[in-house]
């Protein structure tokens, strides 16, 4: 969970804060962020609203960081095509 890690330290949060946020103790953090255990669904979308990231980038199937991003994307290069 190298992601959710590097979440922590651009907040600047504990690892009791990630507990807090998940409603557990701070050793269940621990082993989530140590990689000794998966993150449940609920846990992946409460993490993904409060940094605002997309589930994708979270668990490392995409680059792309922040929700709503490729949509923007896909908008610039179709006036793009458009324009041409």
């Amino acid at each position: 969970m190298n992601r959710l890690k590097t979440l922590l330290k651009r907040e600047h949060m504990t690892l009791q804060d990630l507990a807090d946020l998940l409603c557990c103790g701070w050793q269940t953090a621990w082993t989530i962020t140590s990689g000794k255990r998966l993150l449940r669904a609920d846990e992946i979308v409460m993490i993904c609203n409060r940094f605002n990231v997309t589930a994708d980038w979270l668990l490392g199937l995409s680059d792309v960081e922040e929700p709503n991003k490729e949509a923007e994307m896909y908008r610039t290069m179709k006036e793009l095509i458009s324009s041409l």
